[in-house]
């Protein structure tokens, strides 16, 4: 994923939905396994020691996936995937996708999705997420800038103990990450609102037409 699916707040948000009849589907069983390695080493000299052998945890876990294909009301058949739904869809059902992501690009990825045909509908928050900006390195950067930077504001003077020295600096550097987690969370409850605005804008014009037919 590159960042240009990023989005730096609301304003670059666009949320758009497809709407059409479910021709078929096709669903599968995906394991994702993670292997750890921690521990090893040991202390040999002139014949004596100890060895200690590595420990490899093996964890496994499972997502269910659903793909969806449906025929739009103009004719043309797309094409959707979601992880974990938590409701079925079967071919003849009226189904509509919502879709959201930076609107420089026009497009988006696949966050709700709605059965008409059953009165069930899903926001995915994990799609969600892959607009937000992401966090990693952030504590390591902050630690890095926040040491210099108590020192320039209080100076090193007054500490006793270089560990008191790089405490301050850790709860100075601290101070950017936590403002940008904050932002982070606004922005993701921002996002939320407005594909949840969606979802009950096209239940309720899917309603509409459905009493005026």
């Amino acid at each position: 994923m590159s960042n240009d699916t990023i989005i730096a707040n609301i304003e670059e948000l666009y949320v758009f939905a497809k709407t059409g009849t479910v021709v078929g589907q096709q669903q599968s069983t995906v394991i994702n396994t993670t292997t750890t390695t921690s521990g090893g080493g040991g202390y040999l000299h002139q014949g004596t020691g100890y060895v200690n052998a590595p420990t490899t945890t093996v964890s496994t876990s499972s997502s269910e996936k659903l793909r969806l294909f449906f025929r739009d009301d103009n004719g043309k058949e797309i094409e959707a995937e979601f992880s974990d739904t938590p409701f079925g869809v079967r071919e003849g059902h009226r189904v509509s996708v919502v879709y959201a992501g930076p609107m420089v690009l026009k497009s988006g990825y696949p966050v709700a999705l709605i059965n008409h045909s059953t009165g069930n509908d899903k926001i995915f928050l994990r799609v969600v997420d892959r607009l937000l900006p992401k966090l990693s390195g952030g504590l390591a950067l902050g630690f890095i800038l926040g040491t210099p930077i108590a020192f320039l504001l209080l100076g090193a003077m007054i500490f006793e103990s270089a560990a008191g020295f790089l405490i301050l600096g850790m709860i100075v550097g601290f101070i950017p990450v936590i403002m940008k987690l904050s932002r982070r969370k606004a922005l993701a409850e921002a996002v939320v609102d407005r594909i949840r605005s969606k979802v009950a804008e096209i239940i309720a014009q899917e309603k509409e037409a459905g009493e005026t037919a």
